[in-house]
């Protein structure tokens, strides 16, 4: 009977850290979009296959996270909102395979709750579960890849799902196939023979399918300009590598790293016996190793997105030795500071960029009496975004190509756009009557990254 009871506490437990990461990655639903999700949504149109089938895209994303978002968007309607939805999906399914995994590692009851606390609260992955990106379909497939990996290492049965997997993971995010990589080499030290076979087996697969963009992405020119990755070889890389992004600030991430790094000196005799731990470790390190080799070399490509995989597996590494402190009562001061730190942190984190309040443009238009709106001729993704909104739709906001038809109308213009970079000037351009021969300039709104002009016909 007491035993039953600690079950459904654990389970209790668990469940909630679920709900709660869960909530945290939906609540920003409506959360504007910005450039990269514009063409997100842009590439995923089910009525223009063109776009990928000639591979028009340059935006960096795999065409095979488009193909899967098409027949996402087929099946839920081709709405913004909807592509958002997608990530957020992933993004829950994430938290049940990371949960799923860090079983295979100890069931005891303080590790599971420390790496759940961490994981479910940790920004780095919330935030790239709400973006409309490919970030938390790469992360869920490259957990499931490590799974099924340290399920067939004892049982033949997980290969073909091993194999399916690694392919699938690294077709959608390139940087992944580390996992992949990872896999050769550990399995030829352990010397496992039919699982060394079937990770070589996968990498033709990979290859067949990812040659086209892994020559676009590595050794293209003119591609590698366009993204403009900045060098990793600079001081705060060095210092933090990455971990005050994966764990929202500097305090909180310098802790982490201090953690860890005292981790690998106090446990260093116990980090190569146990073969799943090794494996994490071996493919975190690729992580960084080889990225890092290839910016020295060509051009550089990492950017701390990019190995968002690593997160969990830093988490897993730390919870496990963590809670393998002799000392009880130094242990359950650090499991339990680092819970509570974690909650805390929610609410302390690192904000990259706004991104422009749409919502908030389409909201005002909605309570004003003209429901009109004129897209103008720049920005193409910008512009169907706003024209395919969910909203608008919903509230019968009509959209237009030419003023042809309408009177009365507004127009909504990107005012320099923040993003990734500091609030800059205003762009003239957005507060100038461009329609002064037909329309009279009747009220210009000014709200973040955006400014909305209202026109009426000029009767005279």
């Amino acid at each position: 009977m007491r035993k039953k009871k600690i079950f459904k506490k654990k389970n209790l437990v668990l469940f909630t850290l679920i709900t709660f990461g869960s909530l945290l990655i939906v609540k920003n639903f409506n959360n504007g979009f910005w450039s990269d999700e514009w063409a997100s949504f842009y590439f995923s149109n089910p009525s223009n296959l063109d776009l990928i089938i000639k591979g028009k895209f340059k935006d960096g994303s795999s065409k095979y996270y488009y193909i899967m978002l098409i027949w996402w968007n087929k099946f839920f309607g081709y709405f913004p909102e909807t592509i958002r939805m997608f990530s957020n999906f992933f993004g829950i399914l994430s938290l049940l395979i990371f949960l799923k995994l860090s079983r295979e590692f100890k069931l005891n009851n303080e590790y599971l709750a420390l790496s759940l606390s961490l994981f479910v609260t940790n920004f780095f992955v919330i935030y790239y579960s709400e973006e409309a990106r490919w970030y938390s379909l790469s992360l869920f497939l490259s957990l499931l890849n490590i799974y099924f990996y340290i399920k067939a290492f004892k049982k033949d049965k997980y290969l073909l799902f091993f194999i399916f997997s690694s392919i699938l993971t690294s077709l959608i995010n390139i940087f992944s196939s580390v996992v992949l990589l990872s896999s050769i080499i550990h399995s030829f030290y352990y010397k496992k023979n039919k699982l060394f076979i079937s990770s070589l087996v996968a990498i033709p697969l990979v290859l067949i399918f990812k040659l086209d963009y892994i020559l676009i992405r590595l050794f293209d020119s003119q591609s590698i300009a366009n993204f403009s990755i900045g060098s990793p070889f600079i001081k705060s890389f060095f210092i933090g590598y990455y971990f005050n992004n994966f764990f929202g600030n500097v305090i909180f991430g310098g802790m982490i790293l201090c953690l860890v790094v005292f981790i690998i000196f106090y446990f260093y005799s116990l980090l190569l016996k146990n073969y799943k731990i090794n494996f994490i470790i071996l493919v975190t390190f690729l992580s960084y190793f080889l990225p890092l080799i290839y910016s020295y070399l060509f051009n550089p490509i990492l950017r701390d997105r990019y190995i968002l995989f690593v997160v969990p597996l830093i988490i897993i590494f730390m919870s496990y030795f963590i809670t393998n402190f002799n000392n009880n009562l130094l242990r359950k001061i650090v499991v339990y500071s680092l819970i509570i730190f974690s909650f805390i942190n929610i609410n302390f984190h690192k904000v990259y960029f706004t991104k422009p309040p749409i919502n908030d443009a389409l909201n005002i238009i909605l309570n004003s009496n003209d429901k009109n709106v004129l897209i103008e001729n720049y920005e193409s993704h910008f512009n169907n975004l706003i024209s395919f909104s969910k909203f608008a739709k919903k509230n019968n906001i009509k959209f237009y190509d030419n003023i042809n038809n309408i009177e009365n109308f507004w127009t909504i213009c990107l005012n320099s756009p923040r993003f990734a970079t500091s609030i800059q000037v205003d762009d003239k351009k957005c507060f100038n009557n461009e329609y002064i021969n037909t329309h009279i300039l009747n009220e210009t709104i000014k709200i973040p990254d955006l400014v909305l002009r209202n026109y009426k016909i000029n009767l005279r």
